[in-house]
């Protein structure tokens, strides 16, 4: 019998959200429920605690206050690494900065450059975040390969073949801090960069919590 869904709560993250949510194995459940944005943000920041990742550097927004080019790169459902490829007309390298794994959950802060820049001087970055993955919920084969931190994850996923859906949750102001500035080679006057929240289905099943934040 499918366990029955609470009523409307701030979802409990002993377990995370996505401990949660695998409990439920139907997409269209996940859009009843009443999760707060703001607890799921905060969250992920929790995990990679430190100067860029304080939950009162982040405002949630409405995407219509997002401005170009930024918009075209935050609003949508697609996966970030095919969005910047075509952006930037070139591949993502990916650049693992730390990592959270406590098995089934693996997590890493990242940031992605474009391979029009050297590799050994991938600054600046063309997106920067965290991301949280549920490894049970993809082929053993697809785990060996996220957990070698080689390439972005959404190129990973489209190469395997693993079906999937993207679902953005909720869109940021965020105020960058010294590393976000080092990342992005951005001036030390710059006051606002932004981001989203969002989630990948992968094979039907809550799978992939996402940060994206991109330059200004």
């Amino acid at each position: 019998m499918r366990p029955i869904a609470p009523p409307p709560l701030f979802v409990p993250f002993s377990l995370s959200l996505l401990g949660y949510l695998g409990f439920m194995d139907q997409e269209h459940e996940f859009d009843s429920l009443q999760i707060s944005p703001r607890a799921w943000l905060e969250e992920l920041l929790h995990l990679f605690p430190g100067e860029d990742t304080q939950p009162a550097h982040f405002t949630l927004i409405p995407p219509e206050e997002i401005p170009q080019p930024c918009h075209e790169l935050l609003v949508h459902d697609h996966h970030m690494t095919v969005t910047l490829e075509n952006h930037h007309q070139a591949k993502v390298r990916l650049h693992a900065l730390d990592v959270h794994h406590d098995h089934p959950s693996y997590a890493r802060k990242l940031f992605l450059s474009s391979s029009n820049t050297p590799k050994e001087a991938p600054i600046p970055a063309v997106m920067a975040g965290i991301m949280r993955i549920w490894l049970n919920h993809v082929r053993p084969e697809v785990q060996e390969e996220i957990l070698s931190a080689s390439r972005p994850l959404g190129r990973i996923l489209i190469d395997h073949g693993v079906l999937r859906r993207l679902k953005t949750i909720a869109f940021l102001k965020i105020q960058p801090q010294s590393e976000l500035k080092k990342w992005f080679a951005l001036p030390e006057s710059t006051e606002t960069v932004y981001g989203r929240l969002a989630l990948i289905f992968c094979d039907g099943e809550p799978a992939v919590e996402l940060l994206e934040i991109v330059p200004s």
